[in-house]
């Protein structure tokens, strides 16, 4: 259907005259009728009684007349919106982290993009599952992952960080000193799960990676609980060294065998390629690269 053909017939029948109808829409009258007829010709009606000194609608152009000025205004109303996105961020923003990254960096992120952009109504969910971004409707997703891309997604790396293990002075006191990673093995591990599976405890050894589960006591799907059982001394925890800063320098915290801990991982922002991206999803990524950028000095 040919929506400025439907527009032309409308003030036609508006006016009542293609005379009038040609000279308010600034075309020519034979523009006018030509358009007119085309509508008629598709519709296989006549819309327009005709005579020398009046235009009128007949029955079933009353009918179209009705439905073409809703679709007018529907279709004003599509473009005032397409404009006024193109011009300003809006619209819902749905992002999913780990529970980690949105009590640190990540939440306040959120909250000061959300006062440069009051239009954008943000959905931040605090989860350590790797969420479908179809099923759950996401538009980004930020992830702790390896240096490989993830399937079928932009994977933007923001910043490496290392990560560690770490153990209270009252646990460390009860063993004998730890020269080796395998020696871990007897100690009790405070475990930390991704999509409901414990993540087994990586080494670094002379290049060779060196993987075993740990002799898990207790399993959070939250790290800075993690953190919380190891500062009370019920286990061994892997946790990045970032998070773990302070309480080694306060005391709670010792690492352990820093010279085995495996390569730095990668925080990621990852969303799904669009050939027309909307503009508060592209304010979005270049907000999270300043941020990134200015927050990589402290936690590479």
């Amino acid at each position: 259907m040919d929506l400025n053909a439907l527009r032309i017939f409308v003030e036609v029948a508006r006016l009542g005259s293609f005379t009038a109808a040609a000279k308010s829409l600034d075309v020519a009258k034979t523009s006018v009728s030509n358009k007119v007829q085309q509508l008629e010709k598709q519709l296989n009606n006549r819309l327009l009684e005709r005579t020398t000194r009046t235009v009128s609608l007949t029955e079933i152009g009353s009918e179209v007349f009705d439905l073409a000025e809703e679709m007018i205004l529907s279709a004003k109303k599509i473009e005032e919106l397409a404009d006024g996105t193109l011009r300003e961020p809006q619209g819902r923003l749905r992002i999913a982290a780990p529970s980690v990254m949105v009590e640190g960096f990540l939440g306040a992120w959120c909250i000061e993009f959300r006062k440069l952009y009051p239009k954008v109504v943000l959905q931040l969910l605090a989860t350590n599952r790797n969420l479908d971004f179809q099923q759950e409707e996401l538009d980004f997703a930020f992830r702790n992952v390896s240096s490989m891309p993830v399937a079928d997604l932009v994977t933007k790396t923001l910043f490496k960080f290392r990560c560690g293990y770490y153990a209270s002075p009252m646990l460390i006191r009860h063993f004998a000193p730890v020269t080796h990673p395998e020696e871990l093995r007897q100690w009790p591990g405070v475990g930390f799960t991704v999509d409901g599976k414990i993540q087994p405890w990586q080494f670094e050894e002379q290049g060779n990676c060196l993987e075993f589960e740990a002799n898990t006591v207790m399993r959070f799907d939250d790290a800075g609980l993690a953190k919380r059982a190891a500062v009370f001394g019920l286990g061994v925890t892997f946790m990045s060294c970032h998070l773990a800063e302070g309480d080694v320098r306060a005391g709670r915290l010792i690492p352990l065998l820093p010279e085995y801990w495996p390569p730095p991982l990668y925080t990621s922002q990852l969303y799904q390629d669009q050939e027309h991206m909307p503009l508060k999803n592209r304010a979005f990524i270049e907000f999270v690269d300043r941020k990134a950028h200015s927050l990589a000095p402290y936690v590479s």
